[in-house]
């Protein structure tokens, strides 16, 4: 019987110098022979790498895909997964929908975890513990590259730690200290059914605290309705560039997964979202992060009910 890590092993070979580099944040291939890296410090170098054509690439993504149970192909050339072994973030895109045939984009992801006095004043940080203890629902909002997975781990570990914790996510990001823990991942793939399946078992767990990698259109409904039964100290990470930004995202979710727009389903967000930490980076990748409360305010100029988000202060 053939062997399916030691096949995998030996396919990701031809990348296994790029993965192994230190310092390094993202590697990506926009085009068959080169490979471009970016360093912790924003910095991209490019290599060119002849052993890295077409069908060796293509080789890669197959058997990633099939490694962990994930579609590929003409119908879904998109895939979002895992690198087992590795555990790094993996993005691609084959065939027509681009330009070079294959696009591949790997995230480092270095698990960390601060203390929150890294991301607040000491008087900021006390008080977001309160909301992590007391059990807040709190969004982790944040563009490209701000660090939302590492801020949400960060959180995580002021959870008291008696409590039992299930995440949901599409790959694992998560880093759970407590020993009471579910983890559950999503073929993205499939993943309208998997988390429907997945979301409805999750109730029945009996979990304390759910936490969820990302808020994706397929799980928005769900996140709103487990923290509005008794599952208060929720969290997840969305990518919006302001938290009022990040509350229209949500709602943009929900349309789109068909319910009907109405200022009550507005105030249903705002009221189940207690609090946005919105992270930023500046262009010497200082992370900074502040925390807003939410709420619904009538914009007489708009002629129309809009979110708001008033910074906290101690």
């Amino acid at each position: 019987m053939a062997n399916p890590i030691g096949f995998l092993k030996e396919t990701l070979k031809s990348i296994e110098k790029y993965l192994s580099m230190k310092n390094i944040v993202e590697i990506m291939i926009n085009q068959p022979c080169e490979v471009i890296v970016e360093d912790n410090k924003g910095k991209f170098k490019v290599f060119k790498d002849n052993t890295l054509n077409l069908k060796t690439l293509q080789t890669i993504c197959h058997s990633i895909a099939n490694f962990t149970q994930q579609t590929l192909s003409e119908d879904y050339p998109v895939l979002s997964t895992f690198i087992p072994v590795w555990g790094y973030r993996f993005q691609a895109v084959v065939g027509g929908n681009v330009e070079s045939r294959i696009s591949i984009s790997i995230r480092i992801g270095n698990v960390r975890t601060f203390s929150l006095e890294n991301y607040f004043n000491k008087e900021t940080a006390a008080m977001v513990e309160k909301y992590v203890v007391n059990g807040a629902n709190i969004l982790i909002s944040g563009g490209t590259s701000t660090g939302k997975t590492t801020c949400i781990n960060s959180l995580i570990q002021y959870i008291p730690k008696d409590l039992r914790i299930i995440t949901l996510e599409n790959m694992r990001e998560l880093s759970v200290p407590h020993s009471n823990r579910v983890h559950l991942t999503v073929s993205e793939s499939k993943s309208s059914e998997s988390y429907k399946l997945l979301s409805n078992s999750i109730l029945r767990m009996r979990p304390d605290r759910i936490i969820i990698g990302e808020l994706t259109t397929d799980l928005t409904e769900f996140y709103l309705r487990l923290s509005n039964t008794g599952h208060d100290g929720s969290m997840t990470t969305l990518h919006a560039d302001s938290p009022v930004k990040a509350l229209d995202a949500i709602l943009r979710n929900l349309l789109i997964a068909g319910a009907s727009f109405d200022v009550s389903l507005m105030d249903y967000i705002s009221n189940t979202i207690h609090f946005v930490v919105q992270l930023s980076r500046s262009a010497g990748r200082k992370i900074s992060a502040e925390i807003f409360k939410t709420s619904l305010i009538f914009d007489k100029d708009k002629g129309t009910t809009v979110f708001e988000a008033l910074p906290l202060v101690p």
